[in-house]
């Protein structure tokens, strides 16, 4: 079995004990991702089309926002850590997003801090380092028997233009 199935094999396990778990405990503020990550630059693309991604968000605080009168609106502070790569491509942000969401099951996330990079070298080889990256995202939550799942599109921004693109995921939150 080649390593992204034994990964995505691990990842659905996980997920399947978690989601009967998660029906009896207290919500503690994780959220767990995995998907598909799709570069949007030319080299990075040529090397492969589709990515693999994985992540997690942790709920540091709920903020307390205005809206117009009789309208819903929640915000929240969150820590996110991601990777995704393939080949000698990988990055691994590190990101402190603030989380909105409305009356409605949609939400956006909107975040910022550091990635640790691979990308290949000119001469050969790999080249590893920091850089600062942004993260957007939308998502849409939703419940299937007690368990809270969501969906989610997002894009990464890095200073290493290698490593931007967009993913697609799917998730579950404890």
């Amino acid at each position: 079995m080649n390593k992204t199935a034994r990964t995505l094999f691990a990842i659905a396990a996980v997920a399947t004990v978690s989601a009967a778990h998660a029906q009896y405990q207290k919500p503690i503020g994780v959220s767990v991702r995995a998907g598909l990550f799709f570069p949007t630059n030319g080299t990075a693309r040529d090397s492969a089309s589709t990515w693999f991604t994985v992540g997690a968000d942790y709920k540091l605080k709920d903020l307390k926002v205005s809206g117009a009168p009789g309208m819903q609106y929640g915000g929240s502070l969150s820590l996110s850590l991601d990777f995704y790569g393939k080949g000698d491509y990988s990055n691994l942000p590190l990101l402190l997003n603030y989380t909105g969401r409305f009356e409605s099951n949609f939400y956006y996330t909107v975040g910022a801090g550091i990635g640790f990079n691979r990308v290949p070298k000119a001469g050969g080889g790999t080249a590893s380092g920091e850089d600062f990256v942004v993260g957007v995202a939308a998502g849409y939550d939703f419940v299937r028997g007690g368990t809270p799942l969501f969906v989610e599109g997002r894009y990464y921004g890095s200073n290493e233009s290698a490593l931007n693109g967009f993913s697609l995921v799917g998730g579950i939150r404890f």
